[in-house]
């Protein structure tokens, strides 16, 4: 069975290439280098200590914020990639694939990772002006910030418009419209919810209210 495998893989560490030969789900091997890496710190620092306590009450388990400082520290190579935090518990130093859907399936057509930003493989082509070009197109692209996707950017310079934003969503529409020819406005939605439908109320919420809301 798979989990078996995964139990063995997790004694020989070679998690890059059982991932590759398997095709673990991106769920799956979050999830997995989560517990391991939450029960490597419980185990090395001792932290089995714990107490009831009241959903309700503000009291918190005196080594939470203990916990939380030795798995910023913790870094390892897991079936999801490379874990490795920065001092705020966010992911850091890891790299994803831009595929591109064609007749043939799925090609890689670029990658983007914490340090570099987007990358794109494939040459700009040359677009000829048809009625299906993007070329001089205009749109609003709805953005909420969730990391590392969208985020306003940190600087001592106040920044208007596209120049203030940046994140893995904000390089790749960039690329495309270098790419395609089109301009484009990135408009934040303020609840930042990508959106969930309401079945009580019939309504959605988040950037999905937003369109429909024109």
């Amino acid at each position: 069975p798979l989990h078996q495998k995964i139990i063995d893989v997790n004694k020989s560490k070679q998690y890059e290439a059982f991932n590759m030969e398997h095709q673990i789900p991106n769920e799956v091997a979050l999830l997995f280098d989560a517990v391991n890496l939450t029960s490597t710190v419980i185990n090395e620092y001792g932290l089995l200590k714990t107490k009831a306590l009241n959903c309700k009450s503000s009291t918190s388990w005196e080594y939470g914020s203990t916990l939380f400082n030795y798995l910023k520290l913790k870094s390892f190579n897991g079936l999801s990639g490379r874990v490795e935090f920065n001092q705020y518990g966010q992911r850091t130093q890891f790299d994803l694939d831009i595929l591109s859907l064609n007749e043939e399936g799925l090609q890689k057509i670029g990658m983007w990772d914490t340090a570099n930003g987007l990358e794109m493989l494939r040459l700009k082509p040359d677009l000829e002006p048809t009625e299906r070009s993007l070329r001089h197109a205009h749109f609003n692209v709805m953005v909420c910030w969730i990391q590392p996707y969208a985020m306003l950017k940190t600087t001592s310079a106040p920044l208007t418009g596209n120049d203030q934003f940046e994140g893995f969503s904000i390089d790749l529409i960039r690329e495309l419209s270098n790419l395609e020819g089109f301009k484009y406005t990135f408009i934040r939605n303020e609840d930042d919810l990508n959106g969930s439908y309401n079945s009580t109320s019939g309504k959605w919420n988040g950037m999905i209210e937003d369109i429909l809301s024109g």
